[in-house]
């Protein structure tokens, strides 16, 4: 196992994490860098180690790790048995080779039985999956086949009509983005666009598909919220979208950071043309765009001024309506993370 662990130096323009006090921030970076952390990212907390090494009281510490959680820095927390998940591990802590997943099956292991280990090996899986051939094969020797039935974890099977649909790809792969075909179910999704009080529905992946199908919601939702009609058959709509799935993003990052770029660019003559796939999943852009999306969120989702949009030569108001939190909610919560 590698000592080392990396955190990205953009930790310290996260709004959660600022909200935090001194002594929270400590205990944060130790839950992310700490002794007991794993190539998994997945591991059992010791609140006392954490006493002893951060040398803090027991009461000064449970204020802290309580800051932690009411700031929703830890929403895949299990106690008991105190299971600390960190979802977006392997976006930062990625394995150097797929030789590493074989040690992989040591520290899932380790892991108590409860709920959230199920998630902890999919999450595994779908990273390995879509990471190459040689990771996915490397992942299926570490746990061997027929591991999910063995140990009570669903199969994912696809339905009749998408596993008909996924034999069809195999013989003729449309791109190397997926590790299998998408399937489809139907879920509420957001207003139509102009059209207050009129909704669409939009088509959503079933869970296990891989990054293809997660890619297809997130466009899905792009096309039916701006209004715009970007080809699903086209890889250079959904390659950046499943590179920052793949780098551990989650549907909901992206669907936010939509939001808030349709809402500032859309009444905006000259940056109209941006607000596409292409631009705003770029690699070199997509994370500050989120960082920006994050406090526009926090502040309520102040809608982009019509006045600024007439300083720019554009006072054309959009009739377009922004999803309501609740239905956006239901959305992500339905077809959501990958």
């Amino acid at each position: 196992m590698s000592w080392t662990r990396k955190i990205n130096t953009r930790i310290w323009m996260d709004e959660r994490f600022r909200r935090l006090s001194s002594t929270a921030k400590l205990v944060w970076i130790y839950i992310l860098t700490g002794p007991d952390t794993t190539p998994i990212g997945a591991y059992r907390f010791s609140a006392a180690n954490a006493i002893d090494d951060l040398k803090l009281s027991r009461k000064t510490f449970q204020r802290a790790f309580k800051e932690i959680l009411q700031q929703g820095l830890l929403p895949d927390y299990s106690d008991p048995p105190r299971i600390v998940f960190l979802r977006n591990w392997l976006r930062y802590q990625q394995p150097e080779n797929p030789n590493v997943l074989k040690s992989w099956r040591t520290y899932f292991d380790q892991l108590p039985e409860v709920p959230l280990k199920r998630e902890v090996f999919r999450t595994l899986r779908l990273f390995a999956e879509g990471k190459s051939e040689g990771f996915a094969k490397a992942f299926e020797e570490a746990f061997g086949e027929g591991f999910n039935k063995a140990h009570g974890f669903p199969e994912e099977r696809l339905p009749e009509k998408a596993e008909a649909e996924a034999e069809a790809e195999a013989e003729n792969p449309p791109s190397p983005l997926a590790p299998r075909a998408a399937s489809a179910s139907e879920v509420p999704s957001v207003p139509s666009p102009g059209k207050t009080g009129k909704t669409h529905r939009i088509r959503t992946a079933e869970p296990g598909d891989g990054w293809r199908s997660q890619a297809l919601v997130v466009l899905r939702f792009f096309n039916q919220l701006t209004g715009r009609n970007f080809k699903e058959q086209a890889d250079g709509n959904l390659t950046p979208i499943c590179s920052r799935l793949r780098e551990g993003y989650t549907v909901e990052d992206t669907m936010l950071v939509i939001r808030h770029k349709a809402d500032q660019w859309d009444r905006d003559s000259k940056m109209r043309e941006y607000l596409r796939p292409e631009t705003l999943f770029a690699a070199k852009h997509f994370d500050g765009y989120l960082q920006v999306a994050k406090e526009w969120q926090t502040a309520g989702c102040p809608s982009f001024s019509i006045q600024d949009a007439k300083q720019r030569g554009d006072a054309r108001p959009s009739s377009r309506v922004k999803p309501p939190p609740g239905k956006y909610r239901r959305f992500t919560a339905e077809g959501g993370e990958p």
